[in-house]
């Protein structure tokens, strides 16, 4: 049994004669199913093939096709670097997402230290590139090697991570609704009371003791694809604009080796999230995706 399907069993309402926190969330859970989620372990690696699902890296890319490049003014023409890519074919696959293909995320590395992202529109992709390769070439004489790779301007720093990690996925899982979802504040206090008879005008008038009995079995933080994103400021999808954007296409958590040291670090202990609409992923338009960063 996976983390998220031992949630019901967690919210047994000890200390709460009433149970309400866990009628809450059965009430969201009715109101916004749980999302299929496919969770990754990233361990650090060296010399990955092109091929693998990982962090960093060299990317599979053939020869004959343009390299992704910086379009913001003040660095225009500098080569993009490989965050991540995820080859289908060799992954678990779950509803939504492709069953074949290599899907590559490049950001800028830059000494701006925004990894690439424009807060003032979340969809440009002027410093960043979501690329799908939907027939994968077998034959590594075509593709870009080691040799090949450009130059990058950025250091460790400038970007979430140096070197390369494998992606290790786990088995499918159903995801329920995040607490760091904008759907979750904007429906939670009209559901909390219904099922409690109290009248609180927002999220935020809850008492604090149960409102963490409600959201502490909510916070996700998952290197993963599908299910319900994490932030650990806000979702930006307030914004009329790109709530449309309700997938989870990819998202890569902060996180430190066991001895102590940093191995991804987004800012201070932050989060890379790709959001996109679900009919673009279905048609594989990577046209319009959402890229945010935040951190603590």
């Amino acid at each position: 049994m996976g983390l998220f399907d031992n949630i019901a069993n967690k919210l047994s309402g000890k200390g709460d004669p009433d149970n309400f926190a866990e009628k809450v969330m059965q009430k969201l859970d009715e109101k916004f199913p749980p999302l299929p989620v496919l969770r990754f372990e990233p361990k650090r690696a060296e010399n990955l093939s092109v091929f693998e699902t990982k962090l960093g890296g060299v990317p599979y890319f053939p020869k004959d096709m343009e390299y992704p490049l910086d379009k913001a003014e003040n660095h225009k023409g500098e080569p993009l670097r490989l965050l991540a890519q995820l080859n289908f074919e060799k992954l678990p696959h779950i509803e939504n997402f492709p069953r074949k293909g290599i899907l590559q995320f490049f950001c800028a590395s830059n000494d701006e230290a925004v990894y690439g992202a424009d807060f003032d529109d979340l969809c440009s992709a002027k410093s960043f590139r979501v690329i799908y390769h939907e027939n994968i070439i077998s034959d590594e004489s075509k593709l870009l090697s080691a040799e090949d790779m450009p130059k990058f301007s950025g250091e460790y720093g400038e970007f979430p991570f140096e070197g390369e990690f494998i992606l290790e996925a786990g088995k499918p899982e159903m995801c329920p609704l995040s607490v760091s979802s904008y759907l979750f504040e904007e429906n939670v206090t009209e559901i909390y009371n219904k099922v409690t008879g109290e009248k609180a005008e927002n999220w935020y008038d809850i008492d604090e003791e149960k409102f963490d009995k409600i959201s502490e079995e909510r916070v996700f933080e998952n290197t993963c694809i599908g299910g319900y994103p994490f932030f650990t400021q806000s979702d930006p999808r307030y914004d009329d604009d790109i709530k449309d954007c309700n997938i989870l296409l990819f998202q890569c958590t902060s996180f430190f080796s066991a001895d102590g040291k940093e191995e991804v670090m987004w800012g201070d202990l932050g989060v890379g999230n790709f959001l996109i609409p679900e009919e673009n992923l279905k048609k594989l338009d990577f046209s319009k995706v959402v890229y945010n960063w935040d951190c603590g």
